[in-house]
Parts: C-alpha cells; structure tokens; sequence
C-alpha cells in the first residue's frame, strides 16, 4: 500500500511488473495478477486508488483501456 497523488514516472521490462515513481525518490515495484502485454509497449499507463492509496489485491494499473490488477507491491 503506498499514498498516491500523482504518477511522476514509471518503467516495466515485463508484461507482469511494472514500477512506478510517485516523485523522482520515491518508487514502488509493482506484481501484477498475471501478464498485462500492452504495459511494455503503452505510451502511458494509470493507476486506481482508493480515497488516495494504491493498494495490492484492490487497485490496478489501467493501460489501453486494459485492468491490470496489482497483486503485490
């Protein structure tokens, strides 16, 4: 679970991680519940949060009109 604003930056070698910047020192690594295959070539990825917090097994990050659930952070 991580406090979340905004997305500064973010980054994946694979379609099952991601990691995202919430500003320039702060990063978090994410696993997703199984591959998310547009998240290597996506332009731009978000993610869901509830009342301002990412939370593993709740949220997700959203690419090209994909859901991509976060099993752990």
């Amino acid at each position: 679970m991580f406090a979340f604003s905004s997305l500064y930056d973010w980054d994946s070698n694979d379609p099952g991680h991601a990691v995202v910047w919430t500003t320039p020192f702060e990063a978090y690594r994410l696993t997703l519940l199984g591959p998310c295959f547009e998240l290597q070539h996506a332009p731009i990825i978000a993610l869901t949060s509830n009342g301002g917090t990412v939370t593993a097994g709740f949220d997700s990050v959203l690419v090209r009109g994909d859901r991509c659930t976060i099993q752990s952070i």
